[in-house]
């Protein structure tokens, strides 16, 4: 035990015998009677931000509005899975440019690098493997289509 905690702890047990002999106000009287400080309203603010939080008002308020939050939160979650979407699509994207990089003959230095620059630009590296998303998306649409004869068709 370091000196400083030690002279903290006789401290107050010298407080503590203080008010038990009645020389000295207990410290909730001592913080009852003081005048409230900058500081000490700036340690309040979490209470009293739950307080505020937790009243029958603001409850009753975000009831009124739910039908207001419900749309916002259910976009902020489409915007969520939309960028973990674009973020797989640019991933795959990137994979496949560089396969379709490494199959294509580059004879002139030139047409090569323009093209590894088409693959390593972000956005525009979708159109260097188009071709390729075309026949993902048009295979992923028929197997959808076959699919859905294959279930339905007795209905038609």
């Amino acid at each position: 035990m370091t000196d400083d905690n030690y002279e903290y702890l006789v401290k107050d047990h010298e407080d503590q015998v203080n008010v038990l002999k009645g020389k000295k106000e207990p410290l909730r009287a001592r913080l009852r009677n003081r005048i409230w400080g900058i500081w000490d309203w700036i340690k309040f603010i979490p209470f009293l931000l739950a307080v505020i939080i937790a009243s029958p008002l603001v409850l009753a308020l975000a009831y009124l509005f739910l039908p207001i939050w419900i749309p916002i939160l259910i976009l902020f979650s489409a915007i969520r899975y939309l960028w973990v979407t674009l973020g797989f699509l640019q991933t795959a994207t990137y994979i496949m440019g560089f396969i379709k990089w490494f199959m294509t003959d580059h004879l002139v230095f030139w047409h090569g690098f323009k093209e590894l620059v088409w693959v390593l630009v972000p956005v525009i590296n979708v159109a260097y493997v188009w071709d390729w998303w075309s026949i993902a998306i048009m295979s992923i649409y028929q197997s959808y289509i076959s699919g859905f004869e294959e279930i339905y068709g007795w209905l038609f």
